[in-house]
């Protein structure tokens, strides 16, 4: 997916990119720990940015759900994602999607 910008005084979407290209959705995260912003061909994703994972709900918990001793804001897309894949889920890419904030 593609994030976009909400104008909340009209309601209307405002950054669109055009078409053919792609925004910031997929991230790495290398062996150091630091986190990475990715674009290349494929629609398989390492990790997801959190705000563009989307899960069943059977899947959420069977996969354990949040963990609930994480404190603060951030980080959910990063184990949410490491638990997708040690679980042997896939997380593939919706490219022609966007999601407005």
């Amino acid at each position: 997916p593609t994030i976009t910008s909400l104008n909340t005084e009209t309601w209307t979407e405002e950054g669109r990119p055009p078409p053919g290209t792609a925004g910031l959705s997929k991230c790495y995260l290398t062996f150091d720990g630091e986190f990475k912003w990715t674009t290349d061909s494929t629609s398989n994703v390492p990790i997801m940015s959190g705000g563009l994972l989307v899960i069943s709900r059977k899947w959420f918990f069977e996969i354990g759900g949040y963990d609930t001793t994480m404190m603060g804001w951030g980080g959910e897309n990063l184990d949410q994602s490491l638990r997708i894949w040690r679980c042997g889920g896939e997380i593939v890419s919706a490219s022609e999607s966007y999601v407005e904030r």
